[in-house]
């Protein structure tokens, strides 16, 4: 999907984006707290990480809508895998009831095929970084054994952006391409409707983005 379609399309309904408005979170943010644990087994246990000191890289805000205190992450092919449905058995995602795991993990089944596709293209397997934390990466795409290091250092991270309004006053919303709409009779996928900027799918699609808004406010 186009982040900047989507921030055209949100700034006509009064919604609008302002960069560097919510700061993400930092290593201080994790080691003191309460939390740190089941972080640390994530990185360790589940994802198999290798070293000490968890890796903690600077996310990149796709859509920051500042009034509704609104992270809107824009998901991708490389997200939907099986390593990616290992972080969703986090006791935290408790605490997160409207990221909907359970759409997020039924695409990780279903679609890790596309990103066997996109993936398996030299630094998307495997970087000196991501192995130095997660081992040394199979041949490119052999996913048994230890698999892809890049993959599961991807996994990683989208988990700490998942988990970021534990520990920050805002929440994150992910568009799911692969997520799908009733239209007309119709079952059409997220990414097809935004590919579609007819006034009628744009409206479609504006509908579909304030639900997602109500569904966070409980």
């Amino acid at each position: 999907m186009n982040k900047e379609y989507l921030i055209e399309l949100l700034a006509e309904n009064q919604f609008f984006h302002y960069e560097n408005s919510f700061e993400p979170l930092k290593s201080r943010d994790i080691q003191k707290s309460h939390h740190y644990s089941a972080i640390q087994e994530m990185y360790q246990e589940e994802l198999g990480g290798l070293q000490d000191s968890l890796p903690l890289l600077t996310p990149s805000w796709d859509i920051e809508i500042k009034d509704l205190r609104l992270v809107i992450q824009i998901g991708n092919v490389l997200d939907y895998n099986r390593f990616r449905s290992r972080t969703f058995r986090s006791e935290l995602y408790k605490h997160l009831p409207y990221l909907a795991t359970d759409k997020l993990l039924l695409t990780c089944q279903r679609q890790e095929r596309n990103c066997i596709k996109a993936g398996t293209i030299g630094e998307q397997w495997a970087d000196a970084f991501s192995e130095l934390h997660f081992g040394k990466s199979e041949e490119i795409g052999d996913l048994g054994g230890n698999g892809s290091a890049k993959w599961k250092m991807r996994a990683f991270q989208n988990f700490l952006v998942d988990i970021t309004p534990l520990f920050k006053n805002y929440k994150i919303l992910r568009l799911n391409p692969y997520d799908s709409l009733l239209i007309q009779g119709k079952i059409v996928k997220l990414e097809d409707l935004a590919l579609s900027r007819t006034a009628q799918n744009k409206k479609y699609l504006m509908n579909y983005l304030l639900r997602q808004f109500s569904n966070m406010e409980g």
